[in-house]
């Protein structure tokens, strides 16, 4: 079977993860080992949407238009405004750390469901999954 050919339409990143379209089709790549939120044009040219040390690894775009990501270095849910103003959403649960956020989404109605597996092992699995819902609160939904 012959999908077409394959090209590049992006390059010079470290770490690529959590691919997210915007509402005007900018591609938004996180780049956890640059530190760093890049934004691809439609026509393929790539800038520094944000720089966060914490790493910024899965992302979603929220319906009011703002990136989320999950940043396991810095053990916390970011926020990413459309002037790449940042701000910490969630750093930690019931006055402990985050583990390690992973990944990040969104159902219709803004709740967020993002991933906690920390430095989770094929012989020692653990992890957590939460809920930020529009309010804001915070809940534990699954554990291990």
């Amino acid at each position: 079977m012959d999908y077409g050919k394959t090209e590049i339409f992006a390059s010079g990143f470290e770490f690529p993860e959590g691919p997210s379209f915007d509402r005007t089709g900018n591609l938004y790549i996180t780049d956890s080992q640059r530190g760093a939120v890049i934004r691809v044009s439609p026509a393929g040219n790539t800038s520094v949407f944000v720089e966060s040390k914490g790493g910024p690894n899965g992302s979603a775009f929220h319906n009011n238009g703002h990136l989320y990501a999950a940043e396991p270095g810095g053990k916390r849910i970011i926020e990413i405004d459309p002037d790449g103003v940042l701000q910490i959403i969630t750093d930690k649960f019931e006055g402990k750390p985050l583990l390690a956020p992973n990944d990040i989404t969104f159902d219709m109605e803004g709740t967020a469901y993002f991933s906690d597996p920390g430095e989770s092992r094929l012989d020692n699995p653990f992890g957590r999954i939460f809920r930020i819902q529009p309010t804001g609160k915070l809940a534990l939904i699954a554990d291990k």
